[in-house]
Order: structure tokens, then sequence, then C-alpha cells
């Protein structure tokens, strides 16, 4: 049923005598919650054939749980990214996690979850990519995260996603189109203490950890952890919050590492 075709029988609702306007407002709320908007126009030649989904259609992701989506999202800011490249004289805009063909039946779980996109291995160099199209992004995979209030917390993933967002919004389909500046959709936290006040930020660690962390021994025996990426003081000062820990952050060469035993 559309959004229309449901607002206008629970208007009929609403003559109910004492309960119908109430039950009105309890069914719209409800209808709210249960809509994932489209971003943008989804473009007819991205369908390749089928129709747009309808909010049915696209009511399951919704039931995905919040804690792995959050996941998901710390594993993107690690291993993954949004390319926006030129195809023809038309914007390709994909995200896509790359890793080890290891990792391959992760990935593989993942896509199960979301129900979207596609899996590729390549054994000529040990990868496995997960490929998320523009129209899986524009109907399912950002208006998730917008719903649930989940953003990237790297910099390079914060600017790739404002660029893809501004992108969809404004009905951007000509490669020549893409602005050289475009705001940004969200700001990052100002402390390193507001980073950890995130309400998914937790989860967040276990999928970043899954890309950028790694388990090592020291020459004298000692057993260490390690998260390793762009240089993000604030990011990386909230890991020393969160592990509650006063150990240094190491930053060289454009990189942060933190590193306890």
């Amino acid at each position: 049923m559309s959004h229309w075709g449901a607002t206008v029988i629970t208007n009929l609702l609403s003559a109910i005598p004492w309960i119908g306007v109430d039950f009105v407002e309890f069914d719209n709320y409800n209808l709210y919650l249960k809509i994932l908007p489209t971003i943008g126009t989804v473009k007819i030649k991205g369908l390749r054939g089928l129709k747009a989904r309808t909010e049915t259609e696209k009511s399951y992701a919704l039931e995905i749980p919040y804690k792995f989506l959050s996941m998901l999202i710390g594993l993107i800011d690690g291993d993954g990214y949004i390319s926006i490249t030129k195809q023809a004289d038309y914007i390709r805009i994909q995200l896509i996690i790359s890793m080890d063909i290891r990792e391959t039946g992760m990935l593989k779980y993942i896509h199960s979850i979301l129900k979207v996109g596609r899996i590729n291995e390549y054994s000529a160099n040990s990868t496995v990519k997960y490929t998320i199209s523009r129209t899986d992004l524009q109907e399912i995979i950002f208006p998730l995260f917008i719903h649930h209030k989940l953003f990237f917390l790297t910099n390079t993933r914060r600017n790739q996603f404002a660029l893809a967002f501004f992108i969809l919004q404004n009905n951007l389909f000509y490669f020549a189109d893409i602005p050289t500046n475009y705001p940004q959709s969200y700001n990052l936290p100002k402390t390193a203490i507001d980073y950890t006040l995130l309400p998914f930020f937790k989860n967040w660690i276990v999928g970043f950890n899954i890309s950028e962390g790694s388990f090592f021994e020291k020459n004298n025996n000692d057993f260490c952890f390690s998260l390793r990426q762009r240089t993000h003081t604030l990011l990386f000062n909230s890991f020393k919050i969160i592990f509650d820990t006063n150990k240094n952050i190491e930053e060289r060469d454009g990189y942060s590492t933190f590193i306890v035993s």
C-alpha cells in the first residue's frame, strides 16, 4: 500500500467516535517509522528493467539490528569506501568493502542480512569485494543509516558520504555537474569524550577493529592489540577513554596508532 493510500484510509478511521483521532495519530506514527524515504530520484537505467522498491519491499531493512548496522559503519570506515567515478558521461556511485579473500564468509553473511549488492572474489590478488550500487544506496543503505542516526567517523569516509549524498539528493547524473564544493551532511563530535557518548560507538569500534585492528606478540613476549588509521587525533584519543588507558597515541607519516598490551 502506498503512503498516500494509507493516509486516506486512516483519515476515514478518524470518524470513529472517541478513539478515532487517537487511532489515526498512533497509526500515522507507526507508518512513519516503517518508511525508508528514497534519497533523490532513482535513475530508470539503474533499475535494470526492474521497478523501484515499494515501502513494503523496503520494510525488511528496518528489522536489521541497530548493533549490526553500528558495526557495519565501523567496518566501512576501515575497509570500505564510497566510489564516485565517471562511466561514459554519467556519475557512478558504489559502496565497496574490500578485504582479504579469507573474509569471504563474513562478507557473504553481511550480504545475507542487507539483501543488496554483490560479492566478487579475485583469486589473483587474494581479495574479495562486496559492492553496493547507487540504486541500493538510494533506496536502502543510506536511508537506513539516516533512520538510525548512524554516520561515519573517519574524515575520508565522511567526505565521501557528503559528496555522494549531495549528488543523490540533487539528482545529479552527469559527471561534469559534480561540484567542487559541497556541504557536509553532519558534524563530527568536538571532543574525545563526545565520541564515546555516541550510542553506536562501541559497536562501531568492533567493526573498525575487524578492518584496522591487529593482535601481535613483541620480541619481549608482550602480547598487544593495536588500531591504525589515517591521523585522527580526537577519534584515537577516544579509544584511550574506552580502553581506560593512558598510553600515548603514536602519530607518524600521516597515521595514528593506538596500542595496548
